[in-house]
């Protein structure tokens, strides 16, 4: 998928998402369908260490922490209906010691007074790993854009992943022990958090004083939402912003606010003072909120955290992604027409399969020569081909089983797309192409000839449904993609395609 400016690359998919606070006021921007990621990272370190002494116990207690956790969200739509968690990292360590000395102690049977007493200590170190259902997971992101009269647009984005889905996973490890004096014996105990295990199990030693357990991971979250209202003169939406975490309560009421003031201008007069004094109220309790932060004397251990947002979207025309598509399937019908490589593959007895990969390669020769482009070159003989001990079908996650002349991986193949923004039709002209085979699998006329597998059934089969799954991208193709010319691609159609 190529790169292009604001760093992001186009298509689109349009599916529903809840957004994570209320945008009004959505204007969709001349039916514009933008795309680009938003990029999350949370940054917390700090650290302590202290000695005291009260209720006749010394203490002394140390920690420190370091944690980097960055989430990459793809989202697209005409209002960001679609976002997923296209990445994330995490890098996270957290450790502490902590003491407690009683200065003596009473020993209940002898009555013996022990100096120094009871002593209990604990240390332990903490990293973290991504959640393994983080990746792929969906997040919330919404986006409205109006024009202005000045021109450019007003936009207000908002995204997140809410605190309920956990981000990461806490593994490591800490050791307590406990020391009687009065029995001279330490007690020990050892935790370790651990990855992947459904249930604590714990083992000791026939004495009991030493014990070693294992216990599920701790699930962890970290704060990723936003929302901003800006301005911008060109087709890309482009920003980054710090926000202190203890100030992010009040930077959302604060954008809340600007987003009923842009939905009010567009209100009638009545309705207007009506929600004027809302917004004030909203603002009061950002003012207020924001001088309660300012004014807390709350220090306790030296912590400081934030959140880098960064977002970058591009207004972006759906048809660029389904055209790509469409030239990709006629060049692989151009490729299973191409009739010297059916009799090179008779002529030196390949496998079906063998074919079928050559064919593949043909086919990428096709698309990679830009025949659509290019008049003289079309129908053309491409890659003469050659056998293959490889699968091009190992990566497709939509196929059919032919034992069962079923489709398989149909959900797994629609998430993919929808994650990587594709249009809907995309999928539909891919669905559509199996469903061909299904039929070809199962009709008494053609089922004998569909299980032969051999160079001639894959050409006859494979054919039918790439002109299949073509149409259907054409339709829709002619049907909304009005600038761009979509003539080569139907002239190819004809040439090759049953009537």
């Amino acid at each position: 998928m190529m790169t292009i400016a604001c760093l992001v690359a186009a298509a689109f998919a349009g599916a529903l998402a809840m957004t994570p606070f209320p945008v009004f006021g959505q204007s969709r921007y001349e039916g514009s369908v933008w795309k680009g990621t938003i990029t999350f990272t949370y940054r917390e370190a700090g650290g302590d260490k202290s000695t005291s002494s009260r209720n006749q116990i010394d203490r002394e207690e140390q920690w420190s922490l370091s944690n980097r956790f960055t989430l990459i969200l793809n989202v697209c739509g005409n209002s960001l209906e679609q976002a997923y968690v296209k990445n994330a990292f995490v890098d996270y360590t957290h450790t502490w010691k902590n003491k407690e000395i009683w200065p003596k102690a009473v020993c209940l049977d002898t009555k013996e007074v022990k100096k120094p007493g009871f002593r209990t200590s604990e240390e332990g170190s903490m990293s973290a790993v991504i959640h393994p259902n983080l990746v792929g997971s969906k997040a919330d992101a919404a986006l409205a854009v109006s024009l202005q009269p000045s021109g450019g647009i007003r936009y207000t984005i908002s995204a997140g992943l809410g605190l309920d889905a956990p981000m990461a996973l806490l593994v490591g490890s800490s050791q307590s022990k406990q020391y009687d004096p009065c029995e001279n014996t330490t007690v020990s105990h050892t935790l370790e958090y651990t990855a992947g295990l459904d249930n604590a199990r714990q083992k000791c030693s026939n004495d009991g004083k030493t014990c070693h357990s294992l216990v599920p991971a701790g699930e962890t979250a970290f704060p990723m939402t936003f929302s901003h209202a800006g301005t911008s003169t060109g087709p890309c939406i482009a920003g980054k912003m710090t926000i202190p975490v203890k100030k992010m309560g009040a930077m959302i009421l604060s954008s809340l606010a600007s987003q009923m003031e842009e939905m009010a201008r567009q209100m009638p007069e009545e309705i207007r003072s009506q929600m004027m004094g809302e917004i004030k109220k909203i603002e009061k309790e950002s003012s207020k909120e924001i001088s309660q932060k300012s004014g807390s004397t709350d220090t306790k251990g030296k912590t400081t955290a934030a959140l880098d947002v960064v977002w970058s979207l591009r207004k972006n025309d759906p048809c660029d992604a389904v055209l790509d598509q469409l030239r990709q399937e006629l060049s692989m019908v151009q490729a299973y027409a191409d009739t010297s490589l059916l009799s090179k593959a008779r002529r030196e007895g390949w496998t079906g399969e063998q074919y079928d990969n050559a064919v593949f390669e043909n086919g990428k020769a096709q698309y990679a020569s830009g025949w659509w482009k290019n008049r003289s070159s079309r129908g053309k003989q491409g890659n003469p081909g050659k056998p293959s001990d490889g699968d091009h079908n190992k990566h497709i996650d939509m196929a059919l089983n032919n034992e069962r002349c079923e489709i398989v991986g149909q959900e797994e193949k629609q998430k993919a797309l929808r994650q990587d923004c594709m249009p809907q039709i995309i999928y539909e002209s891919i669905l559509e192409h199996e469903k061909t085979h299904a039929k070809q699998c199962m009709s008494k006329d053609t089922a004998a000839e569909f299980a032969s597998r051999t160079p001639d059934s894959f050409r006859k089969f494979e054919q039918a449904a790439y002109c299949v799954g073509a149409k259907k991208l054409m339709k829709w193709a002619e049907g909304v993609c009005k600038g761009s010319d979509v003539k080569p691609l139907r002239e190819m159609y004809e040439q090759f395609c049953p009537k």
